[in-house]
């Protein structure tokens, strides 16, 4: 997978969870093809990590809400940004 931010191409998937360690999972940590997530799963958590920037992606597109996780794509419809007021003409923006 490649990374988002810096284009590399040398990813690893996360694995969440606690994992039941063993030679195979030694060598795919040692090798950089799986890495470590941590031990708290939510429905938000990114599936990949690069290796060259540490940055995790491909988180998929949720907000958490008290009634759960819910997509943002059909929720959120537009955005109001404020600069408040310092140019003077357009103190705000939005964004249908």
């Amino acid at each position: 997978m490649k990374c988002p931010r810096c284009g590399s191409k040398e990813s690893a998937r996360i694995l969440y969870g606690m994992p039941a360690f063993s030679e195979e999972l030694e060598k795919k940590l040692n090798d950089k093809k799986l890495f470590l997530g941590g031990c708290c799963i939510s429905p938000v958590d990114p599936k990949y990590h690069c290796n060259s920037c540490n940055k995790n992606f491909a988180a998929p597109p949720l907000l958490l809400s008290k009634q759960g996780p819910e997509d943002y794509r059909l929720i959120v419809t537009s955005v109001r940004f404020s600069d408040g007021g310092s140019f003077k003409g357009l103190p705000e923006i939005l964004i249908r």
